[in-house]
């Protein structure tokens, strides 16, 4: 079986097992339906849990696992990566794309290697490419305005003073 990054545990709330969730693909509401499976890596092993509830009406998604409602069961899944069956993908729009499948990915401009992709943020107008350059880390806007085109191994972006 292929395994789909979808998001990564970040802590818990409360005493009833709600395993806080950083987003790292769409679909999510599909994907942590109840009773879907979902599939959490530990160790080298990607073990199978079954979704009780998903809530993303909060300020950090939060989702609970079946037979896991206690948060002594769960303390052991902090930081540890959720995965989907690949195989099970939702099809996407024309030039949409995985956040996970955007890490990584050589940013230009201008025909010049800028840095990499590093990681995506999601905040509540916009989502932006977190990229490293050789210095810093900058954040660019993951809008049409800012992106010229995108492909499966780099990003090229507009030519704007100030931007890197």
């Amino acid at each position: 079986m292929k395994y789909q990054l979808i998001g990564k545990i970040t802590g818990f709330k409360g005493l009833k097992g709600q395993l806080k969730i950083k987003v790292l693909s769409g679909f999510l509401k599909e994907r942590f339906e109840a009773n879907s499976q979902i599939y959490i890596q530990i160790n080298q092993d990607y073990q199978a849990f079954t979704v009780k509830s998903y809530n993303d009406k909060e300020k950090t998604p939060l989702l609970v696992l079946e037979n896991y409602e206690d948060i002594n069961l769960i303390q052991h899944l902090n930081k540890k990566d959720i995965y989907a069956n690949a195989d099970d993908d939702f099809l996407l729009e024309e030039n949409a794309y995985h956040q996970d499948e955007l890490i990584g990915l050589n940013v230009f401009q201008s025909n010049e290697l800028k840095g990499q992709v590093v990681d995506i943020k999601n905040y509540p107008k916009d989502d932006y490419l977190l990229v490293r350059t050789k210095e810093k880390e900058v954040l660019i806007p993951f809008r049409d305005e800012f992106i010229i085109s995108m492909d499966d191994e780099k990003i090229v972006v507009i030519d704007m003073e100030g931007l890197f």
